[in-house]
């Protein structure tokens, strides 16, 4: 089992329970309706297996009522969608404002006690149906952009997360290596710490 393989790994400090399982909107179709008593199941095994390392369990930022979530973990993540796409309503931004995410935080801190949480899905990919090389990078650009990803960044920046987990990354670098590298370069001054050269030449 996962857990047993890698719990002694000193890169492994929290163990996430599924993905925003309470989230039924993209997920009754293909998965039916949420267990409860399996995902409880699924925590307690994970606690029994490896006591030393909290539990994380997620919610959505935009859908979420994070409740049955926060409840349920040691730590708390939500995901953070500022700009999307869907094939019904073109793109559109979102219409909550960053505050929006402390103040529920502040609810269920009161509800279920205070703990750590993150913004653990703050995305920075366009929106596709469609495989990556599938898609024109024009396609792609308008629904993804530096222009995009600077107002993704002063909204998360807003949330006051104190621990923000970016989604995009292998996107940026497959754009690099169709040289296009301003989403990759930009990234790169995000974490200059951890910046290691990369080029897209062979």
């Amino acid at each position: 089992m996962v857990v047993n393989r890698y719990k002694n790994s000193p890169v492994v400090t929290v163990w996430q329970v599924e993905n925003e399982p309470f989230l039924a909107a993209f997920a009754f179709d293909h998965c039916g309706e949420l267990d409860t008593n399996f995902l409880d199941k699924e925590i307690d095994l994970v606690r029994e297996l490896d006591p030393t390392k909290p539990i994380l369990v997620t919610d959505s930022g935009n859908l979420g009522l994070w409740y049955g979530a926060y409840s349920r973990g040691d730590r708390f993540g939500t995901s953070v969608y500022v700009h999307f796409w869907n094939p019904e309503l073109g793109q559109f931004r979102t219409w909550l404002p960053p505050w929006f995410y402390r103040v529920k935080d502040n609810l269920m801190a009161v509800l279920y006690g205070e703990k750590e949480t993150y913004l653990i899905e703050l995305s920075a990919e366009p929106w596709l149906l469609e495989p990556i090389v599938d898609v024109p990078l024009e396609t792609q650009f308008t629904r993804m952009n530096l222009e995009k990803f600077e107002d993704i960044l002063d909204y998360a920046e807003a949330t006051h997360y104190q621990k923000q987990y970016l989604w995009g990354a292998e996107w940026w670098y497959w754009l690099l290596q169709q040289d296009r590298p301003e989403m990759w370069e930009r990234g790169q001054k995000l974490f200059p710490a951890a910046t290691t050269t990369v080029t897209s030449e062979v």
